[in-house]
């Protein structure tokens, strides 16, 4: 069973009461839990500010409450509403979480970073540039030892 709840009332804690009933077996039950209220998620920052606009840039978020969700996303957006999504790179951590960008499809600066955990989002005012992938012109050395 999943449940949503939607704040009404600031409280440190509320009581949340369900009544199991089965028909078939002849019996009911009440389960009452107390659910203390979370934090709301925050961020503080980010690293690194710059990457390459074929992604994979391994963006490491911090923050306070990143872990209170089960559905996590993350993007980048700029002033003109263009969007880079950020695939969670692993499960987040309280105090932070990784995303690796995904591809934009020119070199651009990205103004905000939006991250949404279940129902709460959180916009923050960051600096992303993508820049244009590096170009590899030589490798040296051209010999190498072969054992």
């Amino acid at each position: 069973m999943l449940c949503n709840f939607i704040k009404l009332y600031d409280l440190d804690h509320f009581d949340v009461c369900v009544i199991l009933v089965s028909y078939f077996y002849h019996f009911s039950q009440i389960l009452c839990v107390i659910f203390a209220r979370v934090q709301d998620p925050m961020v503080t920052g980010f690293h690194p500010a710059v990457g390459p606009v074929s992604g994979g840039s391994h963006l490491t978020v911090i923050g306070q409450h990143l872990d209170i969700g089960s559905r996590v996303t993350a993007l980048l957006m700029n002033a003109d509403n263009a969007t880079v999504h950020c695939r969670l790179h692993e499960k987040p951590l309280r105090n932070s979480m990784v995303c690796i960008t995904g591809s934009s499809t020119k070199p651009a600066v990205m103004n905000y970073l939006v991250v949404s955990i279940d129902s709460a989002r959180v916009n923050f005012a960051g600096r992303f540039t993508f820049v244009p992938d590096p170009v590899i012109e030589s490798v040296t050395p051209f010999k190498t030892i072969i054992r």
